[in-house]
């Protein structure tokens, strides 16, 4: 999360089929807290123990 406490703009980082992936995790979050956007990756992909 970019510091501060007002709103910021946020994006959700959804993977393909293929699972997560070190440039999900890694590079793309990095990034957009640069730019001052904040980053949710999701992992839908993985086991669950349902």
């Amino acid at each position: 999360m970019p510091p501060g406490t007002g709103r910021v703009a946020a994006v959700a980082l959804v993977p393909d089929s293929g699972g997560v992936c070190g440039t999900l995790l890694d590079h793309w979050p990095k990034r957009l807290d640069a730019a001052g956007i904040a980053a949710l990756a999701l992992a839908m992909f993985g086991p669950h123990g349902v």
